[in-house]
């Protein structure tokens, strides 16, 4: 195959230097923000399969179906249909509402949402390589719980209060390829590297001159590998098949817990730091999906189940780990290429509908959350797209004293792109 030359080199430089820049940012990004959801106590908080905001808007169906100006990272088999080379990055905003006995706060938060590039170096032969980081968990939250201490006088008390918090969350480097054994079928794979810290921070406060109040800090360094391999089939036309295996390896967490202790008016009597190494198993997780498109209208479904088999990573007590579960179903109306259309009817407008079992219960209830999508997906020039997506959804219930939290994100997605890599003539 030959590379058009001219500006292509100037061009590969500078996506080069802006994707350097993002992943910059997003290692060094602060995501404790204003807190997020309370949920994220809990093992390596909130996990994601994939970024974009196009598969966000159909309900977050990933494993059958690659739009055209998108990175699916969910399965690297669908990356043959990607016929640019392309750079994607994106921001998401997440805001809840969370309500357990009677009372509502709102958190928010606020981060970028990965970076990515893809090289369709042969579309002929449907061989595609892909490079990229994002988010694959987070952890974000707050709550303030009140504390009363017995005093041995019967009838006295001294009252106080404990606040809890958590940041930070796992980031995965990705580098695969995909490849078009045969025209209806497509392999992938993408090697996972998964890095970050996860910070806990307890602070005690005692209404009482005589008493001291506590600081605990706990700061995990992750690291884990792991791996994902992918297959689409088309049996017949504008009909898809598609799914995926990620396996991880072992995660390590090497942990530094800080305790410390200080008067009233901030005069620190104690101040110890204990060192360990903490090893857990990592979620595995299988996917498959389907696609079917009709005339300009694309239909989506999606099953996935997430085993986490051995984990053991941060469960509070009162609660257990269980394997996770996802449906989703979505549809699209394809925005028309042809000369001539307005500028409405070249968007693609995207909804889907979602349910998920999440990995953890809380006394014995699993913890399971419901979600509507919509989205829109907008062309500008030849080679760029902006996509935009919101999901509002509930998590967990209030039964039993638990927790409700009614949540909404918006994801903004830029991709930009330029074919590359044009065929050569091959022999018969």
């Amino acid at each position: 195959m030959n590379m058009p030359i001219g500006t292509r080199p100037v061009v590969l430089a500078c996506m080069l230097c802006v994707c350097t820049l993002f992943c910059s940012v997003l290692c060094t990004v602060d995501t404790h923000a204003q807190g997020g959801s309370n949920y994220t106590v809990f093992g390596l908080g909130d996990l994601r399969r994939s970024v974009g905001a196009a598969y966000e808007g159909v309900g977050g169906c990933l494993y059958s179906t690659s739009f055209d100006n998108t990175i699916n990272i969910a399965n690297p088999a669908v990356w043959t249909d990607v016929k640019t080379t392309r750079l994607q990055g994106g921001y998401r905003f997440n805001q809840q509402f969370i309500t357990q006995n009677g009372r509502t706060v709102g958190n928010n938060n606020g981060k970028l949402d990965g970076v990515a590039v893809i090289f369709a170096l042969d579309t002929t032969a449907g061989v595609s390589a892909s490079i990229g980081l994002y988010p694959s968990s987070s952890v974000n939250y707050m709550f303030v719980k009140g504390e009363r201490i017995a005093l041995p006088d019967p009838g006295q008390f001294i009252d106080g209060y404990s606040s809890y918090m958590g940041s930070g969350g796992l980031n995965a480097g990705f580098l695969g390829a995909s490849w078009a054994v045969t025209p209806r079928v497509s392999v992938g794979f993408t090697g996972l590297f998964h890095f970050g810290v996860i910070t806990d921070k307890v602070e005690t406060s005692i209404i009482s001159e005589a008493a001291l109040n506590s600081i605990t800090t706990n700061t995990d360094q992750l690291s884990a590998m792991g791996f994902t391999l992918g297959l689409q089939t088309k049996p017949f036309d504008n009909f898809t098949l598609g799914g995926s295996l990620t396996m991880n390896g072992s995660l390590t967490a090497l942990s530094d817990m800080n305790y410390r202790t200080a008067q009233t008016g901030g005069v620190v009597s104690y101040d110890s730091t204990f060192t360990r190494t903490v090893t857990s198993s990592m979620p595995s997780t299988i996917g498959i999906g389907a696609s079917y498109r009709h005339d300009r209208l694309l239909f989506l479904a999606d099953a996935e189940l997430q085993t986490v088999d051995g984990m053991t990573y941060r469960m509070p007590a009162g609660s257990s780990y269980t394997n996770a579960s996802r449906i989703g179903v979505g549809i699209s109306r394809l925005g028309s290429r042809s000369a001539g259309m307005s500028y409405a009817q070249k968007m693609n407008l995207n909804a889907g509908l979602g349910m998920r079992n999440l990995y953890y219960s809380f006394f014995g209830e699993t913890v399971t959350e419901q979600y509507g999508t919509f989205g829109v997906q907008m062309p500008f020039g030849g080679a760029a797209m902006v996509d935009a997506a919101l999901v509002l959804g509930v998590r967990g219930s209030t039964r039993n004293g638990g927790v409700e939290e009614l949540f909404g994100r918006l994801s903004v997605t830029i991709s930009v792109g330029e074919v590359w890599f044009i065929p050569f003539r091959r022999d018969q």
